[in-house]
């Protein structure tokens, strides 16, 4: 046992999943490369250094980082090339195309008018008078990969990484259906605090009893054995209780309504008139209301 009474005070409290963690924390680790260290799941990893935290045995650092990756499209498009990039390599071996032809191409309408609207913008094309859609690039323009090709081959990425260029493809792809998405990744590592290194080299196999069943009763096994501390002073998430049952809720705001009109709480039976549950409720003109009141403030 450690001669230190409050580091052996601290070790009698840790659950078992705290005690199959905590060894595997030599040094700065995140919760994915634990939960393998450990042999156990990345949940119960999390629920373990949330209750080590709570007893100043760990540090927590949790950074949150935009990922940048491919969609359903973007994933597609990878794979056969963007719509643009079909009409451009058309265009380099027809040099002119009518609106007609784009059908040619295997792109539906929406793809088409996409990569004529993009092409356009590039001025690597132009619309003839006649309607004719002509090349206007060069051939070092045409082989050159557009900025958006190059930004699909190099994802998934950070989004703090991405240098200016490709954070302009990245808006320019963004305003486009399904290519991308940003993915918000959160990644939870964790250290030992200085209290953590002396109890990570204590003796945490105390065979303490978790709890009581009636078979250990009946054994006695129990006896000369120590149960494990539950602790009771460490900050826990705070637990909001139910709320009021929707039929309570709609009575109380009936009540509300009648209350504010000038009506007066009353009690009496259970079983009372149709005159009082119905008549004196529900008459719409003023003057039934003042009788109405009349009555409750005077008849009962």
């Amino acid at each position: 046992m450690d001669k230190n009474p409050e580091i052996n005070g601290i070790i009698e409290t840790l659950s078992p999943i705290e005690r199959r963690v905590l060894p595997a924390i030599k040094e700065r680790v995140n919760a994915d490369e634990l939960a393998k260290e450990s042999e156990t799941d990345k949940t119960t990893v999390l629920r373990a250094l949330e209750f080590l935290k709570n007893k100043n045995i760990v540090k927590i650092d949790i950074k949150e980082t935009k990922l940048v990756d491919l969609d359903i499209n973007g994933i597609l498009y990878l794979k056969k090339q963007l719509p643009e990039r079909k009409l451009l390599n058309y265009l380099e071996e027809k040099k002119t195309l009518s609106f007609a032809d784009l059908n040619k191409l295997g792109l539906n309408e929406n793809e088409s008018k996409i990569s004529i609207g993009i092409l356009k913008k590039k001025a690597l094309i132009n619309i003839s008078s006649e309607g004719k859609i002509l090349l206007n690039a060069k051939k070092e323009e045409i082989t050159k990969k557009m900025l958006e090709e190059q930004l699909l081959e190099i994802l998934p990425i950070e989004v703090e990484k991405l240098k200016p260029e490709q954070m302009f493809a990245l808006k320019n792809l963004e305003a486009r259906k399904n290519i991308i998405r940003v993915d918000s990744i959160k990644e939870i590592s964790c250290e030992l605090t200085e209290l953590g290194k002396k109890i990570a080299k204590s003796d945490l196999d105390k065979n303490l009893i978790e709890q009581i069943d009636t078979k250990l009763i009946q054994s006695e096994s129990w006896k000369g054995k120590k149960f494990r501390k539950y602790d009771l002073v460490s900050p826990v998430p705070r637990i909001y209780g139910g709320k009021r049952h929707f039929v309570n809720q709609a009575t109380e705001y009936a009540k509300k309504i009648w209350l504010e009109m000038g009506f007066k709480e009353m009690t009496g039976n259970m079983a009372i008139t149709s005159f009082w549950n119905f008549d004196a409720l529900y008459c719409s003109r003023s003057s039934c209301k003042r009788n109405a009141r009349h009555i409750l403030y005077k008849g009962h």
